[in-house]
């Protein structure tokens, strides 16, 4: 691998940070869902024009909107920064570039059972 950068530009669309900031969050803890704020956000992700529950904004800010449902029971601040640390890490890991904005927007409380079977358990046994 090359020390020096290399001379270039590189195009990143909106979908792929949604995307990256979509995996970043729904990988923290308390997180149950990203879904859209509207209906017809999840119909758009099903044909594949947009991220359910992302909103990107590329500008010279790069602005995140992140719609997520928390599991009931957990402390909900904590969740969002957790989700703040990590879309903003994973986004620059991926595109060595800062999120100037991110807002996290907590749409629902949802039910999850956040218990993993123990190695020793049986797969069936939750």
């Amino acid at each position: 691998m090359a020390d020096e950068p290399v001379p270039g530009r590189g195009l990143v669309t909106r979908r792929a940070v949604g995307e990256i900031a979509r995996r970043a969050a729904i990988g923290s803890y308390g997180v149950v869902a990203v879904s859209g704020p509207r209906p017809w956000h999840t119909a758009l992700a099903w044909i594949g024009r947009a991220t359910p529950g992302v909103r990107v904004q590329l500008g010279p800010p790069l602005r995140i909107d992140l719609y997520l449902g928390i599991a009931r029971g957990v402390p909900v601040a904590e969740v969002a920064r957790n989700v703040d640390t990590a879309v903003r890490y994973a986004v620059h890991q991926a595109l060595g570039r800062d999120v100037d904005e991110l807002a996290v927007h907590v749409d629902r409380l949802g039910l999850a059972s956040t218990r993993h079977p123990v190695a020793d358990e049986p797969s069936g046994v939750a």
